[in-house]
């Protein structure tokens, strides 16, 4: 995909060497994106009503695990990130113990940092207790418990739950992170609480599939998106084939970063979990949301080949005549085929109510969540895959 055969970008290539020879650090600042000093540029952007200065992209401790994870964080950092992720069952606890290991070893660190924890526990404060004992701080900057699906009753307690931790002093800033039907989701913030978020992670795979459509689920996603930010929400962005991205080169990821901050997005949340990926970090140039041509095309062309990617949009789950959760069932396969974090696929398989290896031995040749899938992905067959795995 990163193809430097391509004209523009075999010019932007050669000029960028030839005036490295000649000493032109300028010139090649600006057809590479390569800063004068030779260190990173990581601008930043305002993460909504937080008001927070957050780089434009973001650690997130997914793959973060053992001595090796350790390192990448703390090169990561070193590099000029400045905000990080976490939850409690990433890595069966291991991503929680590696951060909190570099905390401790960098007196300091935890402070200059924007930290941001994930919660789905049903006893929320309970599992933030334990994480902030666990990274040895006593509070959160934003704080992220799941709002899965236009449950009125759930964003109620979120909201209380919420306002109690913030005035106890254990978050700083409300937030809310979907994995489910986004567009229901956005909309009923948007309709009941559209003041009271400060940030949410999202899935922006739908900012990628709106372009140049005038309808459908990611027009209406955008359209959402756009006007809860009018309201301060700051959006972090997350499942959005980045890390795909970031194996074609810092070419393709800068592009790809482009596409989504322009989008909508505040900051990419992309789980580092390699040396070679804080490199190529190193290497892209985000101070512009503007693209040049050649990284229009790059993005085009990436984007065609993730056409297939989950929307997030919850049509699979709302067509299963028997209730089976399918959307979360998919990101489940995800977290054990793609990620290959089975623990963390296996915890948030458990999570899900009801006998569904039962339910799914009924699917049968149902077709339904199939037929309503835009990208392709759902099956009854996938459905009974997943469930084998952990039943």
């Amino acid at each position: 995909m990163n193809d430097l055969s391509n004209g523009e970008v075999t010019r932007r290539r050669f000029l960028q060497g030839a005036a490295a020879a000649a000493g032109m650090g300028s010139v090649a600042t600006g057809l590479a994106g390569e800063p004068k000093s030779g260190k990173p540029k990581l601008p930043t952007n305002t993460l909504g009503r937080t008001k927070l200065k957050v780089t434009r992209v973001t650690y997130g401790s997914l793959h973060t695990s053992g001595g090796r994870g350790e390192q990448v964080l703390k090169l990561v950092v070193d590099a000029g990130v400045n905000m990080v992720h976490n939850h409690a069952g990433y890595r069966g606890g291991n991503a929680m113990r590696a951060m909190a290991k570099v905390f401790e070893a960098n007196p300091g660190m935890r402070d200059k940092l924007v930290l941001s924890l994930k919660g789905k526990d049903r006893k929320l404060e309970r599992e933030l207790d334990k994480t902030l004992t666990a990274l040895h701080t006593d509070h959160v900057d934003v704080y992220l418990p799941t709002l899965h699906n236009a449950d009125k009753g759930r964003l109620d307690e979120l909201r209380k739950v919420q306002d109690g931790l913030k005035k106890k002093g254990k978050i700083r800033f409300k937030g809310f992170v979907c994995h489910g039907d986004l567009n229901d989701v956005l909309e009923m913030v948007l309709a009941d609480a559209p003041d009271y978020f400060d940030a949410a992670l999202l899935s922006t795979q739908m900012i990628i599939g709106a372009k140049g459509k005038t309808a459908g689920d990611e027009v209406r996603f955008v359209k959402t998106l756009g006007e809860l930010k009018k309201h301060g929400l700051g959006v972090i962005s997350m499942k959005s084939k980045a890390r795909e991205a970031m194996a074609k080169g810092p070419d393709v990821f800068q592009a790809h970063c482009k596409t989504l901050l322009a989008g909508g997005a505040d900051t990419v949340l992309f789980t580092f979990a390699t040396i070679q990926q804080v490199d190529t970090l190193k290497k892209i140039d985000l101070t512009t949301t503007a693209m040049a041509p050649w990284e229009r095309r790059l993005a085009d062309a990436f984007h065609r080949s993730c056409e297939d990617a989950c929307l997030m949009c919850g049509k699979c789950a709302r067509s299963c005549p028997q209730g089976i959760p399918v959307s979360d069932l998919m990101r489940i396969r995800m977290y054990h085929d793609e990620h290959h974090d089975v623990g963390y696929a296996r915890d948030t398989y458990r999570d899900l109510e009801g006998d569904l290896a039962r339910m799914a031995a009924g699917c049968g040749s149902c077709t339904e969540c199939k037929d309503v899938c835009p990208v392709g992905l759902a099956s009854a067959e996938k459905v009974r895959y997943v469930t084998s795995l952990f039943a």
